[in-house]
């Protein structure tokens, strides 16, 4: 306002000035007739005039007279600013066209237009444009009224408004920044005027909520509706609390209506910014976030931290039931190794180990199903030497608890790729499930049915069930669907969803079929079939390297003292001469100095790996003749790889099977191809 003022107030002045100069003139010219009167009012105006000739000179803004001349613009009068901005010395302007000028020829079409139209409306017309200088200037012109009217002339009073121009760039720059943060952001923002209940909606709630943009009109009442029922009252009482002082700020999470009905989470924030001298709040401002997917995966987290605390609990129960069986044998076996207490004893602790072996091969299992290290070997098998491997893993399971087993298999061979040890893994964690879940003197039926392209296999069970909204939930991981320290089932939980990770990695399916709970279940495993049906290949099998039992010297190197010397003496049992070392030290001493035929070498020995042991006895005068067998408790393909490369002839995982041990010492030598 102040801007256009000034440029009224100049407009004014140099529109009077050719009127102020004419009668200035002839106020001199009747010098004959003049007064002292008359000459006491021309001395005043020549005053006068020099003020305004001060003024135009020393002015910041641009001032002048102009004219129409044809498509160019003629400069009758410019002052020193207007001579700067044209690039010419005060006064050379005078009697110069805009092209001699070198005005830019958009910018004199610019000039031509407003001043014609000034000229037609016989007002003052004001534009703005941006000089070759990137500065902005705001430009009024007016035209002079003469009688009668013989030139096109104009005053013109030019302002320079770079720094409120280029204010409003930023600012509308900085809009743009901000709402695309706020769209990226899903977030919205209110500016809510208490006492007339008008709500300015900003930011991104239309989409954020999905609804259309004239959704929101300015009434708090909008927002208000869409509060989830069960919400709203908590909601308004904290908003309250904040709008009264009671609280410094309104924060909250809940739920709001959205376009197609549903509800979804939001988290807001705000405060009041204007307060009356009472303290009544006057304007509330706030930000509003859509957290729905943060609040679905904070769920997910609590569950996973819920099941994982579940499963620690459970592992620890599970490992110490058989491990409490096995102490009280060890102190039967101490009393009296000789008596039949004694000997049932170790049958027990057998099944015992078994056990803890299993479970353990199941975490081993899931964590290599889960960092896709599983690696399956995979050949053309018929699905009876899966079912068969499957029931012989699971018939002391079956049988401990009296269950009857039906078989049901189809006459002619059914043909599939796979890993027959996975595959017979998936049918005995199924039928162990099935004897696990049923009751003593249940019922359990394993069904084969051939089709056109695929191969189904079906486990039932007469035993507890699976509710319905367990059906799915029941193949992942921990997911059991008692989990009470009183249930007598017991496991990890983690065997149906290794079930399913391993059918899933045979392009098959896996699901469960059940009518409640109490009225048992079906578990439905579907593969792809062979259609070209050739004969299989036999299955990868430890291999068997000599019959005839040749009594050997063997070195043990474990840092573990009880795993060496109980593995040393089962070996003395069999009648071989065997020493222990428990440092790569040690090992390397004995090697060199007894020239052993074999070696159990533990891999995680101290101050140096069983892998660099192996390598050094390679290195050494008689060391490729020594039969080198690692034996570790890692045992992924990474890990046979790496004893391969350092020269080991064969690999065993802990706890070792005892019948590959003797298998290796039977026919183990230093030039013998690897064995895992």
């Amino acid at each position: 306002m102040e801007g256009q003022l000034a440029s009224g107030i100049l407009c004014g002045v140099l529109l009077s000035l050719p009127l102020f100069w004419r009668r200035v003139r002839g106020w001199f010219l009747v010098g004959t007739r003049a007064s002292e009167e008359k000459l006491t009012l021309g001395r005043q105006a020549q005053e006068s005039l020099g003020v305004l000739q001060t003024f135009y000179e020393h002015a910041p803004s641009l001032l002048g007279v102009v004219e129409l001349k044809g498509a160019d613009i003629l400069h009758v009068y410019d002052n020193p600013a207007a001579c700067r901005f044209f690039g010419v010395l005060p006064g050379q302007s005078q009697g110069r066209l805009n092209s001699e000028l070198h005005v830019p020829l958009n910018q004199t079409e610019l000039w031509l237009r407003n001043l014609r139209d000034s000229h037609e409306r016989k007002t003052p017309i004001r534009f703005e444009f941006k000089a070759q200088d990137s500065h902005w200037l705001a430009v009024t012109v007016c035209p002079v009224v003469d009688q009668p009217i013989v030139k096109q002339q104009f005053c013109y009073l030019g302002e320079d408004i770079s720094e409120w121009k280029n204010n409003a760039e930023f600012a509308s720059l900085a809009r743009q920044r901000l709402q695309f943060a706020l769209k990226a952001g899903r977030l919205g923002f209110w500016d809510w005027d208490v006492v007339s209940g008008t709500c300015h909606y900003g930011g991104d709630w239309a989409n954020l909520l999905g609804f259309p943009e004239d959704y929101f009109q300015p009434k708090i009442s909008v927002w208000e509706s869409l509060l989830h029922p069960q919400d709203a009252q908590g909601v308004k009482d904290i908003l309250r609390s904040n709008l009264d002082g009671k609280i410094p700020e309104f924060e909250a999470e809940y739920r709001l209506k959205t376009g197609s009905g549903d509800y979804t989470w939001v988290s807001a924030r705000g405060r009041v910014i204007e307060q009356n001298q009472a303290g009544l709040a006057l304007r509330h401002v706030g930000v509003i976030e859509d957290i729905d997917d943060r609040r679905k995966v904070r769920e997910q987290l609590k569950t996973i931290a819920r099941q994982k605390d579940e499963f620690l609990a459970t592992l620890a129960h599970e490992l110490r039931n058989p491990l409490a069986p096995i102490r009280t044998g060890l102190a039967i076996i101490q009393r009296d190794p000789t008596c039949d207490a004694a000997r049932q004893a170790r049958d027990m602790m057998d099944r015992q180990l078994s056990h803890l072996v299993r479970l353990i091969d199941d975490l081993l299992d899931v964590s290599r199903v889960s960092l896709g290290r599983l690696e399956l070997k995979k050949s053309k098998i018929t699905l009876k030497d899966v079912i068969d491997t499957a029931v012989e893993a699971s018939s002391p399971a079956i049988k401990t608890n009296g269950h009857t087993l039906t078989v049901d298999l189809p006459t002619e061979p059914i043909f599939v790729n796979g890993d027959l040890t996975r595959l017979a893994q998936v049918i005995s964690n199924l039928l162990n499930n099935s004897a696990k879940y049923t009751p003593k003197g249940g019922r359990i039926e394993l069904h084969a049915q051939r089709l056109p392209k695929s191969a189904v296999i079906k486990v039932t069970d007469n035993g507890l069930g699976i509710p319905q909204e367990m059906l799915e939930r029941i193949f992942d991981m921990f997911g059991q669907v008692n989990r009470t320290l009183d249930r007598s089932q017991g496991g990890l939980g983690i065997g149906l969803a290794l079930v399913r990770e391993l059918v899933e990695l045979h392009n098959g399916t896996v699901h469960a079929e059940s009518e409640g709970q109490g009225h048992g279940c079906t578990f439905v495993v579907v593969l792809p079939r062979i259609v070209e049906e050739l004969q299989p290949q036999p299955a990868d099998k430890v291999p068997d390297l000599g019959l005839t039992v040749t009594h050997k010297k063997i070195l043990v190197v474990d840092d573990n003292i009880d795993s060496a010397e109980s593995l040393a003496s089962f070996l003395q049992m069999q009648g071989h001469t065997t020493r222990v070392a428990h440092d790569p030290a040690a090992a390397l001493a004995l090697q060199s100095e007894w020239d052993p035929d074999l070696m159990f070498l533990d891999i995680g020995l101290p101050g140096m790996t069983g892998y660099e042991v192996a390598r050094r006895i390679r290195e050494s005068q008689h060391g490729a003749d020594v039969c080198l067998i690692a034996i570790t408790g890692w045992g992924t393909e990474k890990d046979k790889q790496n004893a391969r490369e350092a020269g080991f002839n064969a690999h065993l995982t802990k706890p070792v099977d005892l019948s590959a041990v003797q298998n290796l010492v039977r026919g183990g030598t230093g030039f013998m191809e690897f064995v895992s």
